[in-house]
């Protein structure tokens, strides 16, 4: 039986507006944070709000009352990063405020403004309803366990999580495990339309398969996939160990079959009707 060690590369209600949640990394070890996004035109004091918290689910109320740091303020337009005390050095080097008790993908938190007895919910990453197992499903293309989650730029306001993680009105980009480069800022464009993205759903990173044939399957999300006759927005371009492109115009999973034992290094990205990397 071969051994294969795959690669990944990917090229590539409402509320009133108040701060939201831009990002939340749940990744190996203790590499864990959420970022919290300013998209009002004024500087907000952060004593007034707090990032509330449920362990393995709840009743429907919050378990931890967890406080901001004194005298923390969030700039406009500017991100406050909250990471557990022992993440890596990359995602130190954002934090502005250490919690140990950070989510291990099915920790449910919401982003509240007012005091433990009366307070307004302005965001969620999870919920504080029943256990949701290893972690809740996000967009059907990901989960809040071992992944990072990036609030796509045309959000401007916080909703409630059965909306932002709903396929039908998605509010996330998912990338994988222990991406932290989208940290420490967020792309705004509350008129603009959701970024393309695609994420090669298996085979995952890092793993070992004892096969020679690789079924790959994909999820593209904001982009039209289809042949360049047909007017949509592009299609995908892969490679396999730096080889030649292979293009394809439709979504539908791929085999990579007769692969020789040991690593290989498999290259995904979208490009528009002129095959241009987008």
């Amino acid at each position: 039986m071969k051994n294969l060690f795959f690669i990944l590369v990917l090229i590539s209600s409402p509320f009133m507006q108040n701060l939201f949640f831009s990002e939340y990394i749940e990744g190996s070890s203790n590499n864990k944070a959420i970022e919290i996004f300013n998209p009002t035109s004024q500087n907000i004091d952060l004593s007034d709000y707090a990032f509330a918290s449920s362990t393995n689910g709840s009743d429907g109320s919050y378990e931890n009352w967890n406080e901001f740091n004194e005298g923390s303020i969030i700039a406009s337009g500017d991100v406050y990063v909250i990471c557990h005390n022992s993440a890596d050095d990359l995602i130190q080097a954002e934090c502005d405020q250490q919690h140990y008790y950070m989510s291990n993908g099915n920790d449910g938190f919401a982003l509240v403004q007012g005091t433990e007895e009366s307070f307004e919910v302005l965001d969620w990453i999870g919920d504080w309803n029943d256990d949701p197992g290893s972690g809740w499903d996000v967009c059907s293309i990901g989960s809040t366990q071992n992944q990072t989650l990036v609030r796509y730029s045309n959000v401007a306001s916080g909703s409630s999580w059965s909306i932002s993680s709903d396929a039908s009105t998605c509010e996330w980009e998912v990338y994988e495990s222990n991406t932290f480069n989208y940290l420490g800022y967020h792309d705004y464009d509350p008129n603009g339309e959701p970024s393309p993205y695609l994420i090669v759903v298996s085979p995952s990173s890092g793993n070992l398969y004892q096969t020679s044939d690789i079924e790959v399957i994909l999820s593209v999300g904001n982009f039209d996939v289809g042949a360049t006759s047909e007017g949509l927005d592009g299609h995908i371009h892969y490679s396999l160990d730096n080889g030649n492109t292979v293009m394809v115009y439709d979504t539908n999973p791929f085999i990579l079959s007769g692969l020789s034992e040991g690593e290989h290094t498999l290259a995904v990205w979208l490009v528009n009707n002129n095959h241009q990397e987008l």
